[in-house]
């Protein structure tokens, strides 16, 4: 099961289209991840989801990366090095994922597509480094990008030619 928040101010939200705009991005992005769940055999399994300034990515991003910098996802895994198990009859948790949004935006300008596309990827992105994949090497890259696609392109979130 996928929790999802934002926290933006409402500068922020009017800036991103307002809160239908953010809304139908932010619950697509879910819908997203609450797939990666169930197509890695996960669905049980709990994860939260929330949607953040670049300010609040940076502050993260120095204090547990050491990188004074904004970027566009986090995730934070509740079972690195094996983790914790849950108490039976309680859902694991499998981690936290945190996206920027107004980087998110910026990105999908660039790239040519919808924010809604772009904050799906990155939600995706950040699902599936929870789940143990990285993209250290080429291949793992691939196997990670062929994962991702797939499960945006059942949800037609494709990229826009």
């Amino acid at each position: 099961m996928v929790e999802w928040s934002v926290e933006l101010s409402p500068a922020a939200v009017r800036r991103l289209g307002g809160e239908g705009v953010v809304s139908r991005v932010t619950e697509r992005a879910a819908e997203a991840c609450q797939a990666v769940l169930e197509s890695e055999g996960m669905a049980g399994w709990e994860m939260t989801l929330t949607f953040v300034s670049g300010q609040r990515i940076r502050a993260l991003n120095r204090a547990y990366r050491g990188l004074d910098r904004a970027t566009d996802v986090l995730s934070f895994s509740q079972r690195e090095g094996g983790g914790p198990e849950a108490p039976p009859g309680m859902p694991a948790l499998l981690g936290d994922v945190v996206v920027a949004l107004p980087v998110a935006a910026r990105q999908a300008r660039a790239f040519g597509h919808g924010l809604e596309r772009e904050a799906a990827f990155l939600a995706v992105h950040g699902t599936l480094h929870l789940l143990g994949y990285d993209h250290e090497t080429a291949q793992d890259e691939a196997t990670m990008m062929g994962k991702a696609e797939a499960v945006l392109g059942r949800l037609g979130l494709v990229r826009e030619a």
